[in-house]
């Protein structure tokens, strides 16, 4: 392998290891430890509110970077209310490949939410403000 295409390889590898959000930043990162799946259902453990979006995405999808903006618009605006949070599908240290193949995510960004009982469903709205601002005061 030439050397470009290795530092290509080594910056394409470093990006997928980026999370794009995080507690830090008012957006708590789940991995698969946070889920338990059964009967080919997947819900979040330990929920305590059951009222929240969660943005499964990759690192390298500029339209998931665009769509970050948004969300960290929500969180701060729903704070303590409802709570946004996300899964790095790239993230296999943590093995969110396979979370992400147990919720079905087929491109990214896609949102589900999570039920009252902690299942997570998909959402079927328009990602945009209007339409998640709709979802989530219908959730209140």
């Amino acid at each position: 392998m030439s050397k470009k295409n290795n530092n290509e390889k080594k910056n394409y590898e470093n990006n997928n290891e980026k999370n794009i959000y995080g507690s830090e930043k008012g957006i708590p990162e789940l991995v698969l430890s946070d889920f338990i799946y059964k009967k080919n259902e997947l819900f979040v453990k330990g929920f305590p509110e059951n009222k929240g979006l969660i943005v499964f995405y990759a690192p390298w999808c500029s339209h998931c970077i665009k769509l970050s903006n948004l969300m960290f618009d929500l969180a701060y605006s729903y704070m303590n209310v409802f709570t946004i949070y996300a899964v790095n599908c790239e993230n296999i240290d943590k093995e969110n490949d396979k979370l992400c193949y147990y919720a079905e995510i087929e491109k990214y960004p896609t949102i589900k939410y999570i039920t009252p009982d902690g299942m997570i469903k998909e959402y079927t709205n328009h990602i945009d403000p209007d339409s998640l601002i709709f979802f989530i005061n219908s959730q209140l």
